[in-house]
C-alpha cells in the first residue's frame, strides 16, 4: 500500500507520515531530517500508519486521521505511548552457582553483573509468533479499544509480521531482570563519558497524553530533550533514577550492553523470555492487563492514569505482571530495542535455531510496547520496527549474555 508523505516518524507502535510515496510500513529517515521542521502532532496508538498535512488541518485516511498544528523549534515536545515495568528487589546466586547446575536441567537462576540482576533462561523449544487464532484475538481486543477511541482502525494486516507461528529452539542464555534505570544508564555515562545520539544531535522527541490511546509528539532541537530530561524539565531524572532509561536510541543501547559486559538480546530470546514455551498472550497468562482490577503493566487504560502511572513507571513497579521466569515489565512502560533488523517476513524464512535475525534491514525491532499502548499492542509477540538512532520518551532496552 502506498501513501503521499514527506517525512516518516515512527515511534512507540505507530507510524506518522506526511507528503512523497513510500510503502506503509516503510522505516523512517533520519531524525536530523525529520525535525528540520518541527510539528506538533495529533497521533492515535497502534501499529496503524498516521498522514499527517503540513498545515493546520484534520484530516481522515482509509486508516486514521492526524490533528497537526505548527509548533516553534523553541517549544517544549511531548509524545504519549503505552508500556508498563515494575519494581526492583531480588536475591541472587552467584555465576559460579548458576554454572554448577546440569545443562539439561536448567532452572531460572538470577546472577547480579554490574547493578543489574539478570535470570537464566533455560534453552529448548518455544513458540514463536502468532496463529491465526491469535489474530482473531487480537481484532477482538481492538475492538474492545474502540469503544473508547473510535478513531482506531482494526485491520490484520497490521499483525501480518508476527505469523507464522513457529517453533524455535534457543541455547540457555541469560536477560536483565530489569530494564535499564537512568541510575544505571548514568553510572555508565559517568564512567565513560558517553554521549547519546540525542545529546549529539540536539534533537529530542517527546510523547504527552492528548485522548484515550491518543498522543501529542513535540520535537525539540536546541538541546534540552535527552536521557537526563526526557520529558524536557531540566534534571528531572533526579526524580526518575528507578524508571527505566529513555531518549537512546539502538546505537546508545548496544553501547550500555557492551560497557556492561553484556549485549542486546535476540528478537527470539526477548520473546522466550516474556512468554515461555506456551504461546501465551502476555507475559502472565491470557488475562487481560487489567482482569480482577488487578494490574499486570503500564499501559495506556484512561490515559495512563487506571494503572497509577501516567508515564514510565519504577521497574518492578507490577509484580503481577512477571513472565514465567520471572522476568519483569516485558509487557508496557517502554518498548525495549534488541539486537535484529526488521525484515516482515523473517518468520517465514529464518532458521529455527538460535535466529540472529535477517544480515540487514531498514530498521532495528522494538518489543513489548509502552505506557501508552492498548492491550493488543503490549502482547508478547508485537514487532516494530525503529530506525536505529532514534530515541523518544517510550524508548528503552534491557540486556543480554550468552551463557
Amino acid at each position: 500500500m502506498k501513501r503521499k508523505v514527506g517525512f516518516i516518524l515512527l515511534v512507540m507502535g505507530f507510524t506518522v507520515l506526511s507528503g512523497v510515496s513510500i510503502s506503509a510500513r516503510e522505516t523512517h529517515k533520519s531524525r536530523k531530517e525529520v525535525m528540520k521542521a518541527p510539528i506538533r502532532i495529533i497521533i492515535r496508538f497502534g501499529k496503524e500508519i498516521f498522514t499527517s498535512p503540513r498545515k493546520s488541518q484534520q484530516r481522515s485516511s482509509s486508516r486514521v486521521s492526524v490533528r497537526v498544528k505548527p509548533v516553534s523549534r523553541q517549544e517544549v515536545h511531548r509524545v504519549y505511548r503505552s508500556s508498563s515495568e515494575s519494581s526492583v528487589k531480588t536475591k541472587t546466586g552467584s555465576r559460579r552457582e548458576v554454572k554448577i547446575a546440569s545443562r539439561a536441567n536448567l532452572k531460572p537462576t538470577s546472577i547480579v553483573p554490574k547493578d543489574s540482576e539478570m535470570v537464566l533462561i533455560p534453552e529448548g523449544e518455544f513458540l514463536m509468533g502468532s496463529s491465526e487464532k491469535d489474530i482473531d484475538e487480537v481484532m477482538k481486543l481492538c475492538e474492545e479499544s474502540r469503544k473508547v477511541a473510535p478513531n482506531i482502525q482494526c485491520d490484520r494486516a497490521d499483525y501480518k509480521d508476527e505469523i507464522p507461528q513457529h517453533k524455535v529452539r534457543l541455547d540457555a542464555f541469560y536477560i536483565d531482570k530489569y530494564l535499564v534505570t537512568n541510575r544505571q544508564f548514568m553510572k555508565f555515562v559517568e564512567a565513560t563519558g558517553y554521549k547519546t545520539n540525542a545529546e549529539k544531535d540536539r534533537i529530542g522527541l517527546i510523547v504527552r497524553w492528548a485522548g484515550n490511546y491518543e498522543g501529542e509528539i513535540i520535537t525539540k532541537e536546541d538541546g534540552s530533550v535527552n536521557w537526563r530530561s526526557p520529558f524536557g524539565r531540566k534534571n528531572e531524572i533526579n526524580n526518575l533514577l528507578d524508571h527505566p532509561v529513555v531518549q537512546v536510541g539502538w546505537n546508545d543501547a548496544v553501547a550500555y550492553c557492551q560497557w556492561a559486559g553484556k549485549r542486546l538480546p535476540t528478537e527470539a530470546e526477548w520473546e522466550k523470555a516474556a512468554r515461555g514455551t506456551d504461546g501465551r498472550l502476555f507475559p502472565w497468562g491470557n488475562e487481560l492487563p487489567d482482569a480482577d482490577g488487578k494490574y499486570r503493566a503500564n499501559y495506556g487504560k484512561d490515559r495512563g492514569k487506571a494503572d497509577g502511572f501516567e508515564y514510565t513507571s519504577p521497574v518492578g513497579s507490577f509484580p503481577l505482571g512477571a513472565s514465567p521466569y520471572g522476568v519483569m515489565d516485558m509487557a508496557g512502560n517502554v518498548w525495549e530495542w534488541v539486537a535484529d533488523w526488521y525484515d516482515e517476513t523473517y518468520y517465514a524464512t529464518g532458521p529455527a535455531e538460535n535466529p540472529q535475525g535477517p544480515a540487514g534491514g531498514k530498521g532495528r525491532v522494538l518489543r513489548g510496547g509502552s505506557w501508552g499502548n492498548r492491550p493488543e499492542s503490549i502482547r508478547t509477540a508485537v514487532r516494530l520496527r525503529s530506525e536505529p538512532n532514534s530515541g523518544i520518551s517510550y524508548i528503552g532496552f534491557r540486556c543480554a549474555r550468552s551463557y
